[in-house]
């Protein structure tokens, strides 16, 4: 009873992920552990748990992060 709304504002579910976002996490792993994603897994998936995107990632853009840190 002695709650009073002054005003309204309409809500919207937004995510700002993106798969460069998932490349700039990636890109913080240790060398080996991207190695070894490559090696045993041929690549990587990564969900993003807020909108539960899924973002795959292929050997060679695994092996680009590498690279770029050479």
């Amino acid at each position: 009873d002695d709650v009073e709304f002054f005003d309204t504002q309409d809500v919207c579910f937004s995510c700002d992920c993106s798969k460069e976002g998932m490349e700039q996490a990636l890109s913080t792993l240790p060398t080996s552990d991207l190695e070894e994603m490559i090696k045993e897994d041929h690549g990587c998936e990564i969900t993003c748990h807020f909108c539960n995107t899924h973002y795959q990632f292929t050997e060679e853009e695994l092996q680009s992060i590498i690279d770029r840190r050479k």
